[in-house]
């Protein structure tokens, strides 16, 4: 039997188009044939941080440190996760949006998600050579309303690739540590473009095989 293959899902910046909001929206996959790798690294630095008032003091009182998400964690943080994750065996793919180039046919939900999730998943699929049955978990984060348009995107765009046996899973970031190592490196491509700061790019460069924009022919921009 085939050994199973691991997909964690995260996005990056704000899916909505506005001028005022992200420039960018990044969804990345990160592959892995052990997902079990780096967990008890991650739960004893919570541990550690838990423990250190001076640290908890800063702390947002709603969260408690329940998990580590990059965007609110603080660069000290930020460090420290980032030097666990390194040593990590994944593979990352991405794809990039540049949001005001985004044709409005293509702004509903279902369209977008299927558009980015094709191209995320046949560009994992074709450079990973990936051809293992797969257990993919998708973060459950704020859609909206948009959960339907985020899963059926990821179900078609695995409907192009019938030789794969999959499951998909939609849990919450803090369930499973491999989906918050999702999120740091979702967030360490989406600093990299949307504010040319490659600080936390550079220490995964590596481990990111793709991150492309999907836009990248033509230069027509919405607003």
């Amino acid at each position: 039997m085939a050994e199973t293959k691991y997909i964690f899902i995260d996005e990056s910046g704000t899916f909505d188009f506005r001028p005022d909001r992200s420039a960018f929206f990044v969804l990345t996959a990160v592959l892995t044939g052990d997902p079990i790798q780096g967990c008890g690294e991650l739960l004893s630095l919570r541990h550690e941080l838990l423990s250190n008032a001076d640290y908890m003091q800063g702390v947002k009182k709603h969260r408690e440190l329940s998990h580590f998400h990059c965007t609110e964690d603080p660069q000290a943080v930020r460090d420290r996760v980032f030097a666990v994750i390194r040593e990590l065996s994944f593979d990352a793919y991405s794809v990039v949006v540049h949001k005001n180039r985004t044709n409005p046919a293509l702004r509903h939900p279902h369209e977008f998600y299927a558009k980015v999730f094709k191209s995320l998943i046949n560009t994992t699929v074709a450079r990973s050579k990936l051809a293992q049955p797969c257990e993919i978990f998708a973060s459950a984060f704020g859609l909206r309303g948009s959960k339907e348009a985020f899963l059926d995107g990821l179900e078609i765009a695995f409907q192009q690739h019938p030789e794969l046996e999959h499951r998909i899973h939609f849990h919450q970031t803090a369930s499973h540590h491999m989906l918050q190592v999702s999120d740091y490196v979702s967030w360490a491509i989406f600093r990299k473009w949307e504010q040319k700061d490659t600080r936390s790019f550079d220490l995964l460069r590596d481990k990111i095989r793709v991150d492309f924009p999907i836009f990248r022919h033509g230069d027509q921009e919405y607003y």
